[in-house]
């Protein structure tokens, strides 16, 4: 396997970002270029290839026998995985810019729902690609929502929740929930999601909707935890370490040297359109958010911070059962 990908990226000579997917025994590869490749993950062969005729930046989507690949000029293609033809295309709206980061698709029943590198997400039939409903973030209820002009700098900062037949949705500026009704139902043409509630937050990095709670991080080292029902703040705490921490109180003196120790080196940071914190996860009934330095065990109810441990900068993380897994620049942590 190792092999295969030296030969691809050579042949590139260069390339910037891609993906990696792991589906039911495969991965699917790409690499910032037109190309993805699938590959038996057990011994790396190569079960099918597809080049397309725009750059590829976010991972795949794959449902049943069909995969959902996002480009970086806002077209979406659904390419069958049984001959690797190309089912449908959907172009989303010309921009003047495009956006660094892309989000893949999801899919609720005949539905897939896309957002592009603005505020736009589209809902499209998933056996022809045609449009059913579109919106545009913050915009009141009495513009028009299916415009397909609306020219917008910010972007969306993570992957749409569906929870319950309702839509989560957040750029840098404001968090949105729509409620579905019957859009799936055969004849879609005309119907929309309905707006459940807005809330405008300044600098949102990214959010995660755990039980009945939205978490949410901001650019300047907020997070908040709201209510999934009506976008009401619960609480708020600033993840730089001026809150109280329920550690602090075991070991005062040691605690004083590991924050101030971790304030030096968040105020390096500067203020930029970045990701400040990755995704908040639960895990053994906290809430876990790991930043560009630090990895924080919060209690949900109330926000207290539990446990901080200092990490490098740069991590990627992932969670299998109770045990946290953080990727940094060169490095691999496991911590329970």
């Amino acid at each position: 396997m190792d092999k295969k990908i030296r030969t691809s990226a050579q042949k590139q000579k260069r390339f910037g970002g891609g993906s990696i997917l792991f589906n039911d025994g495969k991965l699917y590869i790409s690499y910032g270029s037109r190309d993805i490749v699938i590959l038996n993950a057990s011994n790396g062969d190569e079960i099918l290839s597809k080049r397309l005729p725009d750059i590829i930046k976010a991972p795949p989507l794959i449902h049943n026998n069909l995969m959902l690949v996002l480009t970086v000029n806002r077209q979406l293609y659904c390419i069958n995985l049984t001959n690797a033809e190309i089912m449908w295309m959907h172009q989303g709206a010309q921009e003047a810019l495009i956006g660094n980061s892309l989000i893949a698709p999801i899919i609720r029943g005949n539905l897939v729902i896309v957002s592009y590198s603005s505020d736009q997400i589209v809902a499209l039939n998933l056996e022809n690609g045609k449009l059913v409903w579109s919106t545009s973030l913050g915009k009141s209820t009495a513009e028009e929502k299916n415009s397909w002009k609306t020219f917008s700098l910010s972007s969306l900062v993570s992957q749409p929740i569906i929870n319950n037949d309702i839509l989560y949705i957040a750029n840098e500026e404001v968090i949105e929930a729509y409620r579905f009704g019957a859009v799936d139902e055969e004849n879609q043409n005309g119907q929309k999601a309905v707006m459940q509630w807005s809330k405008n937050i300044t600098g949102i990095s990214n959010f995660n909707l755990i039980g009945n709670t939205l978490f949410v991080t901001t650019i300047d080292g907020k997070l908040l935890a709201m209510s999934s029902d009506n976008g009401k703040i619960t609480w708020v705490i600033n993840l730089y370490g001026s809150n109280k921490d329920k550690s602090s109180t075991k070991n005062s003196k040691s605690n004083k040297k590991l924050l101030s120790s971790i304030k030096n080196k968040l105020v390096k940071l500067v203020s930029s359109n970045t990701q400040y914190a990755l995704s908040p996860i639960a895990i053994n009934n906290n809430i876990v958010v790991v930043s560009k330095y630090q990895c924080l065990v919060i209690s949900p109810s109330d926000g207290h911070i539990l446990s901080r441990i200092p990490i490098n900068r740069n991590p990627k993380f992932f969670a299998v059962s109770d045990k946290l897994y953080i990727f940094g620049e060169s490095y691999v942590n496991s911590s329970r």
